[in-house]
Order: C-alpha cells, then sequence, then structure tokens
C-alpha cells in the first residue's frame, strides 16, 4: 500500500527528528553546564589569585615593617636603646594579675572579707553602664581589700608574688628583660596595676625604676583605694617624660606592651613592640610601624 509506505516513512522521519533534536537539547545543556563550569572555575582561580595576592602584599607589608628590627646579634637583642620601658600584664605576665591578685586575698580570708562584696554586682552594672575604667578599678579594689591594714596585705603580696614568679611569667619576655639587663641598659617597668605588688614583683626582676598606678592609704594604715590617676594611656606615658633624662621625642627609647591603652607609648618610643597584641592593638601595628612579638 503506497499511502502505508509514506506514513511509515514519515513516522520513521519523525522519531528521527525528535531523537535529533533530543539530542540538541541535550548537548545544550551540557554546554549550557560546561560553560557554568567553567565560569565557575574562573571565579575560584580569580579569587585564589586575589587571596595569593592580598597574602603576598601583607607578608611585604609585614616585612616592611619589622625587617629592620628582626636582625638580632650574638645579644639576642633587634633594637639597642638607652632606655626600655616594659609593660606588666600579659606582657612579662602570662594574665593580668589583678583580679587573681583579689580573688586570692578573698581566698585566704574569706571570712572577713565575704560580707564586704555586696555592692560589688550594682557596682558591675554601673561600669557596664558608664565604662569608667579607674572607678570601676577603685571600687573594686576597696570591696574585696578596703580598709584591710597594710601589714595583711603584705603578708599576702609576698604568697601572691611567689606563685606568679613560679608560673605565670612569660620566658620569653623575661629573656628579653634580662638580655638587657646584661647590656646595662636603664630598665623601667611601667604598669597599670596597683603599686601593692608591682614593686615586688620589679624587685624580683632586678628592676629599680617602677611606674605603677599607686594606691591610697589612711591616717591608720589601711587601704582606701587609689591615689592619683590609673597608671595607663596618656597618663603612663606623662609619668614616663617627667622621669630624669628620658628624651621628649623618644630617641633611643624601646617599649614593650600588650594592650591598645598603651598605644600612645608605643608610638612615642623609637622602637615600639606589640607582644602578644590584643586585636585592637594589632589593627594599630601597620600605622605605627611597631614590631610583633609572640612570646
Amino acid at each position: 500500500d503506497p499511502e502505508a509506505g509514506v506514513a511509515g516513512q514519515l513516522d520513521v522521519a519523525g522519531k528521527t527528528g525528535a531523537e535529533t533534536a533530543g539530542q540538541r537539547a541535550l548537548l545544550g545543556r551540557a554546554w549550557r553546564s560546561r560553560v557554568s563550569h567553567d565560569a565557575s572555575q574562573a571565579d575560584k582561580t580569580a579569587n585564589g589569585r586575589r587571596a595569593q595576592q592580598a597574602l603576598q602584599a601583607t607578608r611585604l607589608a609585614c616585612g616592611k615593617l619589622v625587617g629592620r628590627f628582626t636582625t638580632r646579634d650574638e645579644s639576642g637583642l633587634a633594637f639597642h636603646p638607652r632606655t626600655v620601658i616594659f609593660d606588666l600584664d600579659v606582657t612579662l605576665t602570662e594574665y593580668d594579675t589583678f583580679l587573681p591578685f583579689l580573688f586570692g586575698y578573698l581566698r585566704h580570708y574569706r571570712k572577713r572579707r565575704s560580707l564586704k562584696l555586696y555592692r560589688l554586682p550594682l557596682n558591675l552594672l554601673k561600669f557596664w553602664h558608664w565604662g569608667n575604667r579607674t572607678w570601676m578599678k577603685t571600687e573594686m579594689l576597696k570591696a574585696f581589700m578596703g580598709g584591710e591594714p597594710r601589714q595583711r596585705i603584705n603578708g599576702w603580696v609576698d604568697q601572691f608574688v611567689e606563685e606568679l614568679m613560679g608560673d605565670g611569667m612569660r620566658e620569653q619576655g623575661l629573656a628579653e628583660l634580662r638580655a638587657y639587663q646584661d647590656q646595662g641598659v636603664r630598665v623601667i617597668l611601667a604598669s597599670a596595676s596597683f603599686d601593692i605588688y608591682v614593686h615586688a614583683i620589679a624587685k624580683r626582676l632586678g628592676i629599680d625604676e617602677v611606674l605603677a598606678t599607686r594606691a591610697a592609704w589612711d591616717r591608720r594604715d589601711r587601704l582606701a583605694g587609689m591615689a592619683g590617676e590609673n597608671c595607663r594611656d596618656e597618663e603612663k606615658l606623662r609619668r614616663i617624660k617627667t622621669l630624669a633624662d628620658i628624651p621628649a621625642d623618644g630617641q633611643g627609647v624601646a617599649a614593650y606592651s600588650d594592650s591598645h591603652a598603651d598605644l600612645p607609648l608605643l608610638g612615642w618610643a623609637e622602637h615600639g613592640v606589640a607582644v602578644c597584641p590584643s586585636k585592637r592593638l594589632f589593627h594599630q601595628v601597620a600605622g605605627l610601624g611597631l614590631e610583633v612579638a609572640r612570646w
């Protein structure tokens, strides 16, 4: 039958056309997928190159920042100042010393001090609202030790310093300190912690010149709070500049600190070293050209 033959041919042709169209659609999807994959790979490659370039730039910048200070001689020092100033907490010690000092005193004299801490939660709320560090520092000292006789506090100081020297100091920091001392460099310990125990630590370290936040004592020689300003920020630098034979421009001075609060000091000194710096301090390293020390 001719008509049946023609119909069969058309049916075959239709099937062939459908198969061809399907193959074209499949090829189209495969091509679009390949293009998308190639584009994605190109983006990743570009991002990778940008990241690598950024890393190289960062390394180069860091090299420029600290390169002139990182070459050390036989003495182990990268810079030979006439005067070197060390912060205490987290610079020479492993941790901030103020709170361990207070809580340690409470632990040893719990029965005497526990009832006097009732105002501390309210003071903490006030600090959270107002953010006055000096006021909060004074209130905490008074809450834990206010009214206590100097002799009793000194007894705890001796034990606290002994424990701190045993397992709370940074060995690399002490090695840096000793290297300066061996070279006959003038060493100053400048700390925002209270002189109640900072002087005792300095004595153990062989440091004669000490600047610290001063404690106030009443007429009965009992602890009354803070005397004068908190030894941090601009106040620390101001007090350093009042010492004899300290250059006004910081030439010949090296300063070590971990805290952004010492940015005035680190920026003033000819050679500033950010020791295990906090995030806020690390962000200022490039602008001030500081060396970064990881102890």
